[in-house]
């Protein structure tokens, strides 16, 4: 089958990356990239049962938080764990995208559904100057990423504009092309990071992303060579051969 069609066979909530709970490790990463003070507001979208706003409050020192979730479950269950932070803590139901960030000193969230991504763009377009954005993977839509620790990124207001979504990529990955070497190191980085403690990561995952990933560098222009590098060959006909998913149709240039 076509990797569109093994995506689809995925739960929703994985694909988009909505009502996917961030390990609390890997929370403490994003914390720490924006550097988070004293007194200040972190706001979560997709807060989940509320562990990263507990971090926040109780180990980074922060002023209040607040959580937004589309899950009335998980909001229900992030007001009963985090009942002791009194007014300091507010767990909201709602979407991301409409959430009133205009206070935040600090916004997480992890989402990968551009039908997320985009319209979130606008809505953190109210963050004040100075405000800061941590996400995974990449910054917010067409923008530019202040600062790295892959799979986290830190934005900050007012956020600089991508010319390019190539401009984008290079920037988030700090490279001048996509190798596989690349591709690989940071499909892994992301596989360890997002995983539970002492995870050493899921070969499969990570050679799926790998792939994708040069793949879509090559679609975009900013892969090292056109021609696709034996290792990701490799790759795409394990996937082929003993997955049953096939990727090599994603290159732009595939029925030439």
């Amino acid at each position: 089958m076509r990797i569109e069609d093994y995506i689809a066979t995925l739960p929703g909530s994985i694909v988009s990356g909505d009502g996917v709970q961030m390990p609390a490790h890997a929370m403490r990463r994003m914390l720490g990239l924006a550097g988070i003070r004293q007194g200040e507001t972190f706001m979560h979208l997709g807060c989940g049962g509320g562990e990263g706003l507990r971090i926040a409050l109780e180990e980074f020192g922060a002023g209040s938080a607040v959580g937004v979730d589309t899950s009335a479950a998980a909001v229900a269950a992030a007001r009963e764990s985090l009942s002791g932070a009194g007014g300091r803590c507010e767990v909201v139901c709602g979407d991301a995208v409409g959430a009133d960030v205009a206070r935040a000193d600090v916004v997480a969230y992890w989402f990968a559904d551009e039908r997320i991504t985009v319209p979130l763009r606008r809505t953190l377009s109210s963050l004040r100057d100075g405000a800061r954005v941590v996400s995974v993977w990449g910054p917010p839509a067409g923008c530019l990423p202040e600062r790295v620790d892959f799979p986290f990124v830190l934005s900050v207001a007012p956020f600089r504009e991508a010319r390019s979504v190539r401009e984008q990529l290079l920037a988030v990955l700090g490279v001048r092309c996509v190798d596989f070497v690349t591709a690989w190191e940071y499909s892994e980085r992301y596989t360890r990071a997002i995983g539970p403690d002492g995870n050493e990561g899921n070969r499969f995952l990570t050679m799926m992303q790998a792939v994708t990933m040069w793949i879509g560098a090559r679609n975009l222009g900013v892969s090292c060579t056109r021609e696709m590098p034996e290792s990701i060959r490799t790759y795409a006909g394990i996937l082929r051969t003993f997955y049953g998913i096939e990727v090599e149709h994603l290159l732009e240039d595939a029925g030439d």
